[in-house]
C-alpha cells in the first residue's frame, strides 16, 4: 500500500508505506531498504511506474485501478 503520484507524462511513482509478504507484514522502516536493495540503487525509495500517455490521475482501491484522462473537474 502507499501513495501513487503522476510525475510526468507516462510516468508515476509509488511510495510503498505498507508491504506484506506471505501474510507477514514488514516493519515500515524496512520497506525503503528492501526497495533500494531489490533495484540495486541505495537512493531509491519509490517504485517507478510506466503509465499510458494521457493519464492525469489514478485511483487505487481493493477492486482495482481506475485511470483518468483529460482535465480534472
Amino acid at each position: 500500500e502507499g501513495a501513487v503520484r503522476i510525475v510526468r507524462t507516462g510516468a508515476g511513482q509509488w511510495e510503498v508505506d505498507r508491504l506484506t509478504i506471505r501474510d507477514f507484514p514488514l516493519p515500515p522502516e524496512a520497506i525503503p531498504r528492501l526497495i533500494s536493495r531489490a533495484f540495486g540503487d541505495t537512493s531509491r525509495r519509490t517504485l517507478q511506474l510506466s503509465l499510458p500517455r494521457g493519464i492525469r490521475r489514478l485511483r487505487v482501491d481493493p477492486g482495482g485501478v481506475t485511470l483518468f484522462t483529460g482535465q480534472d473537474r
